[in-house]
């Protein structure tokens, strides 16, 4: 921010208030400057305030008629520079607009001081199981200022909506607000049960929590601020499966229009060629796997002319999906937003600055190779400018033309990642950077290029470039084993030694890691670089805040190697690789059977089984049985399971292969259909009997035969034939609705129903009543 260098000198005149107003100074970065500011004069005519914080030294909140209105700082007149400004005309402090001067963000709000509550946030939302009802995971936390020590009433598991202290106001069908103290000045808020209506028609943005005198120890609710509020909402999630049939859109474009915040997106597995994407609602899109749905910006590489995605201030996950082909000047895969990236991988775009660029990102488990910048000083990867970023088992290999990865300001968190082989490595200008368990080698120019303040680099041995003064300061950078490293150096020409160093491996060592990307046995999806027998990296890194698995999946093999890939002693495999998975339906069972090359710790296999379902929500796996691995083996191994009693529909069939030490993994999955045949003939019991206007009549045949079904009067009379034909062998339900041969309805009574084959006749009774 730009200082204002000059000395600013105000007049103080101060008079005696009667009926002062206080204000509350809350939430700054400067903790000092929050707390209640008291009126005790004027200053240019408007109210001057002022704290005591002890030792003789105060802040004060007071107005200044030059470049800013209002300021909180340390003296008075000012002859420093405030912590705090605004520059609002008001008469009275401004609750907001504040900025940050000598001060730490974030800035301050402002308000009358008094007692209040506030929420920690606003929104409920629908759980993922999309059935109506609310997650509940994170509850929204009502938190009572404290205010001259007042607190809410009761004891601690107090419901405030049963007893009356709380008036919930316009909650969908099916749903309870709970409200339960937690402590003197906290209450957390849930939503149980199911919602009648869930779809997106059915989101609330006026759910209204009316606070009752007897809900705070002062015993007046109007005195609170925020005792009502008549703005929360609640989300109902919608998953929608995108097509080019079968689903409920075709285009990916079309399912965005429809969706509100938190919807899902399900990509089915193929190719969708569409550019420009504007996503504004928070949502998750979800694919099958990378390389499995993809989508791209055109046909080929070089021939778009925008991003794939374009994220407008939104909140989106992107899961299992291939993005690809996108061009533009800014982010030519994904620009803006607020991204989560799961199990993907950003290919083959170009632009000048980035194929990401968000406002926050966090990658996990994905790849980013084989993308293009046009300029050696741009970016052709990843550009982090502020926030807190993450990166975490993620690839980023083979981009070219500039620096796969600009970091320049915010924080950038990197654990167990692997960044080869690209034409530049990782530049930062400024900013908190921590780095664990990851490797950065043969990266052209240099894996790391440092720039903090300084005029050029010189090539002083290391690998080196030179570049311009950029202004920031950096601070918390962890680096181990340091070669091709652009280090900063002091104006005096010595090296800076402003550095700390930890499980960070660079280029100049045994490193042994492969120089093509491949699948490498993985079960995410996304390709890996692998380790080689006698890598450096091996065992080399820590175990201390390293995810559980590598990027492929595979459960940690002893001490955590750096980088994205675990190596295990089969020089990579996966602890059990499974060479073949089938499932077929014969003879009224589903026999299952798969064969493992090789196995290290197997400790078990768990057989699971879903619906299948077009909506990727709705397929829920439960186990079934389960079969003993085989420990360690380097000779492939034989299993198989019965599922002895299955129902006719459509099925999804998979393996959880568990490892001694707790680690598993998912096998792909495998659809069945079952048609259940009969083992004998049969005829049930009609249903609904009595009956009125239509029954069902349920038979089964064990063959191919022909046979008729015949309903009788008491009598013996022939009334009506309901089937006369030859039948495969299945289960067949037929419908009677009374009427007789001649399209005219029986009387009221009891009838006979008969089933004749050439090797089967049975005969029951039904009843019509009318």
């Amino acid at each position: 921010m730009t200082k204002l260098y000059y000395i600013l000198f105000v007049s103080l005149v101060l008079t005696v208030q009667i009926c002062a107003t206080d204000y509350m100074v809350s939430g700054a970065g400067t903790a000092a400057a929050n707390g209640i500011y008291v009126e005790f004069g004027t200053n240019g005519e408007k109210p001057a305030y002022r704290m005591d914080i002890g030792s003789g030294s105060y802040y004060y909140l007071f107005y200044n008629v030059d470049w800013a209105s209002w300021m909180i700082s340390t003296s008075i007149p000012v002859s420093d520079y405030p912590d705090y400004y605004s520059s609002a005309s008001t008469d009275l402090p401004p609750s907001t607009d504040w900025f940050e001067y000598e001060g730490y963000s974030p800035v301050p709000t402002v308000e009358i001081a008094g007692p209040k509550i506030s929420y920690s946030a606003s929104t409920f939302t629908e759980s993922t199981a999309n059935d109506g009802s609310i997650d509940n995971s994170t509850p929204i936390i009502i938190t009572h200022n404290n205010f001259e020590g007042a607190t809410f009433t009761g004891t601690n598991g107090n419901n405030f909506v049963t007893e009356g202290k709380v008036i919930v106001s316009n909650l969908p069908a099916g749903l309870t607000a709970v409200i339960t103290r937690t402590g003197a000045t906290t209450l957390s808020a849930t939503i149980t049960g199911m919602a009648n209506s869930h779809n997106n028609v059915n989101d609330i943005s006026n759910l209204t929590f009316t606070f009752q005198n007897s809900a705070f120890s002062g015993g007046n609710a109007s005195a609170v601020g925020n005792a009502t509020k008549s703005d929360l909402a609640i989300n109902f999630i919608q998953t929608y499966l995108v097509a080019s049939s079968g689903g409920d859109y075709t285009t990916i474009a079309a399912a965005i229009t429809n969706c509100t915040n938190g919807d899902i997106i399900n990509l089915a597995p193929e190719t969708f060629t569409e550019a420009g994407l504007n996503i504004n609602t928070n949502i998750t899109i979800k694919g099958l796997g990378a390389g499995i749905s993809i989508v791209q910006a055109a046909v080929s590489q070089g021939t778009a002319s925008n991003s794939v995605f374009i994220l407008n201030n939104s909140i989106i996950t992107i899961d299992g999906v291939t993005i690809r082909y996108g061009k533009a000047e800014y982010g030519a895969a994904i620009i803006g937003g607020y991204l989560t990236l799961k199990n993907s991988e950003v290919c083959y775009n170009d632009a000048n600055f980035a194929a990401i660029r968000p406002q926050k990102i966090i990658i996990i488990n994905s790849t980013i190779h084989h993308n293009n910048a046009p300029s050696a000083s741009e970016c052709s990867g990843i550009a982090f400018n502020t926030a807190n970023n993450s990166i975490t088992n993620t690839t980023i290999s083979n981009n070219s033309g500039g620096y796969c990865m600009i970091f320049g300001g915010g924080t950038l968190n990197i654990m167990n990642s692997t960044i080869c082989n690209n034409t530049s490595g990782l530049r930062i200008n400024y900013g908190n950077f921590i780095v664990g368990n990851t490797i950065f080698a043969n990266n052209g120019t240099s894996d790391f290029h440092v720039v903090y303040g300084i005029d050029s680099f010189t090539d002083n041995g290391y690998n080196v470039v030179k570049y311009q003064q950029v202004t920031g300061t950096p601070t918390n950078w962890q680096f181990n084993n340091v070669n091709n490293i652009l280090y900063n150096y002091k104006a005096d020409g010595s090296a800076s030694n402003e550095w700390t160093r930890n499980n960070l491996l660079m280029a100049n060592q045994n490193l042994n890691i492969s120089g093509t990307l491949a699948s490498n046995n993985s079960t995410i999806g996304t390709q890996t670089l692998a380790l080689a027998n006698g890598s450096f990296a091996i065992d080399a890194g820590t175990n201390s805040g390293a995810p559980t698995t590598d990027q492929r999946g595979a459960g940690r093999n002893g001490t955590t190697d750096i980088g994205a890939y675990e190596w295990w002693n089969d020089e990579g495999a996966l602890p059990v690789e499974l060479s073949s998975f089938t499932a077929v339906f014969n003879k009224n069972k589903v026999v299952l059977a798969w064969e493992t090359a090789t196995e290290i710790s197997n400790y078990r296999f768990e057989i699971e089984k879903s619906l299948d379902s077009k909506k990727l929500t709705d397929i829920n796996f439960s186990k079934i049985g389960f079969v003993e691995g085989q420990g360690n083996s380097n000779s492939p191994k034989q299993y198989s399971f019965i599922d002895e009693n299955p129902v006719n529909g459509n099925y999804l069939y998979r393996l959880k292969q568990i490892d001694n030490n707790g680690d598993f993994t998912y096998s792909e999955n495998i659809a069945v259909t079952i048609n259940v045949l009969p083992i004998e003939y049969s005829l049930s019991q009609n249903y609904p009997n009595p009956f009125n206007p239509t029954t069902n009549i349920k038979f089964g045949l064990p063959n191919a035969e022909n046979v008729k079904i015949i309903i009788y009067n008491m009598l013996g009379q022939e009334i009506k034939t309901l089937i006369n034909q030859t039948l495969n062998a299945g289960t067949y339900t037929l419908i009677w609705n009374g009427e007789n041969d001649f399209g005219v309805m029986v009387t009221s009574g009891t009838y006979l129903y008969r089933i004749i084959t050439d090797n089967y006749t049975e005969t029951k009774k039904l009843m019509l009543i009318k």
